[in-house]
């Protein structure tokens, strides 16, 4: 039985700061796939918005997680991470 590890994923990012995400982490097996579920969040809103100058600004960032482990967001009792990029 799963339980439910839903999180809040927020960008801290020169263009893209306050973007939010709910992440169901039961879907997720690491970081990356939790940075992957952020990207794919993130393009299909600018996309349907047709955002197409921050489009490009996305492909050229590398969004990452710092300081905490994929087991340490699993285990953790907080309910905010944030998601940075860099060029």
């Amino acid at each position: 039985m799963e339980i439910n590890k839903t999180k809040k994923f927020i960008a801290m990012s020169e263009l893209f700061s306050g973007y939010e995400v709910q992440i169901n982490l039961n879907d997720c097996s690491s970081l990356n796939d939790i940075v992957n579920t952020f990207y794919d969040n993130l393009h299909t809103c600018l996309t349907i918005n047709k955002f197409t100058v921050l489009l490009e600004e996305l492909k050229a960032c590398k969004l990452h997680i710092h300081t905490y482990s994929f087991e340490d967001i699993i285990n953790s009792n907080e309910s905010c991470y944030y998601v940075c990029d860099q060029y």
